[in-house]
């Protein structure tokens, strides 16, 4: 069993992506899908994956890639201020997967490679069951370690946390790896009431309010100055590439989508502009490489709400940086970005990078 890089993932940033539903609304119960019945599937349907469900989250394992296609969670305050530890927690292949397709504690050893957590155990805190299941490799993912998931990729992480208040014979390496996030706080029915007071009696997200937002992140080390912002990505442009839908409950009027999608192109102008010049062109080529399976390309030159202002041919002077855009009203939702700008928290501070080890509110080596 070996690790490979590249282009092998079979939608580029699918195998390795992960959405979150961020709510102080209960889980809505799964509806039972319609049997297929017919002569040729006498004796079953080709499977290709398998979903798993877990106390704190639910994946569809990819049998091809040996990595997940989708990992979503649904993240209160009451999930990740309990009292659970990872300290006894450890790896382990998922038994419910054929071990054909399976992948390995073995895959990760001495690849030079993180086995990353794709729903965090530390948003898995209100049970120890539920953080021990975080550790099943179904919700591992091979990740660069220092300089992303030790680093940027956790602050993302931390980023969405504190959204819910203050608060065949082959592995895949995916290239990229994406977040959707939807942060509802409407509560019961609408009046913004949530499960339980959080911590500091604050959120940066509006009472009764709905915020929508989709990131494309590369799995390589990034500067921790880059603004996240610049990983903003339509969700048009992401389910294309991606081969999902998400949220379609949600997100199936058209009207939604169409707000949202030019604010996101106004936000990542919005990044982009904060970049140096040949930071912005590395960004733009990467995106232009993504061979999705439908032909379609995450849209980096997408007109956003406020464009932003060009210097001539040849300059090296920095385009002006737009105004941050924001979404049209009436259509009940916004972009996530509103929130606070899209401002990671700070980046974390380790005593010593190569044996991982923390400083006091820092991470852990492996996510």
């Amino acid at each position: 069993m070996r690790l490979i890089v590249g282009f092998s993932v079979g939608v580029a940033v699918g195998a390795g992506g992960c959405y979150l539903y961020l709510s102080a609304v209960k889980k809505p119960e799964p509806r039972a899908g319609a049997k297929l019945e017919h002569p040729a599937l006498k004796y079953g349907v080709p499977e290709t994956e398998i979903v798993r469900d877990y106390d704190g989250f639910v994946a569809a394992y990819d049998y091809r890639t040996r990595n997940a296609k989708w990992v979503i969670e649904h993240l209160t305050p009451a999930s990740w201020s309990g009292e659970a530890t990872r300290e006894r927690s450890e790896f382990f292949p998922d038994p419910g997967v054929d071990p054909r397709f399976s992948a390995k504690l073995s895959d990760f050893r001495g690849s030079g490679y993180d086995r990353g957590h794709l729903a965090p155990a530390a948003n898995h805190k209100d049970s120890q069951k539920a953080m021990d299941e975080t550790f099943s490799l179904v919700n591992i993912s091979p990740q660069v370690g220092k300089g992303f998931n030790r680093d940027y990729w956790a602050r993302f992480e931390r980023f969405c946390k504190e959204l819910t208040g203050k608060p065949p014979g082959l592995v895949a390496v995916p290239t990229h790896f994406y977040k959707v996030v939807l942060a509802d706080t409407r509560g019961d029915g609408g009046k913004g009431a949530n499960e339980r007071p959080l911590r500091n009696g604050k959120s940066p997200l509006p009472r009764g309010s709905v915020g929508v937002g989709a990131f494309v992140l590369p799995n390589a080390p990034i500067d921790a100055r880059t603004p996240l912002s610049a990983y903003v990505v339509p969700l048009e442009d992401l389910e294309q590439v991606a081969g999902t839908r998400f949220f379609p409950e949600l997100l199936g009027e058209q009207r939604r989508r169409e707000v949202l999608d030019v604010a996101a192109a106004g936000w990542r102008a919005n990044g982009m502009a904060a970049l140096k010049p040949f930071d912005r062109m590395t960004m733009k080529q990467a995106y232009a490489a993504l061979p999705p399976p439908s032909g379609a390309v995450i849209d980096v030159e997408a007109s956003p709400a406020a464009p932003a202002s060009v210097p001539p041919a040849g300059s090296s002077v920095a385009p002006a940086r737009p105004p941050p855009p924001k979404t049209a009203g009436g259509a009940g939702v916004s972009h996530i970005c509103e929130v606070n700008g899209c401002t990671l928290p700070p980046p974390f501070v380790f005593k010593n990078d190569n044996e991982g080890q923390q400083k006091s509110g820092s991470a852990p080596r492996s996510r």
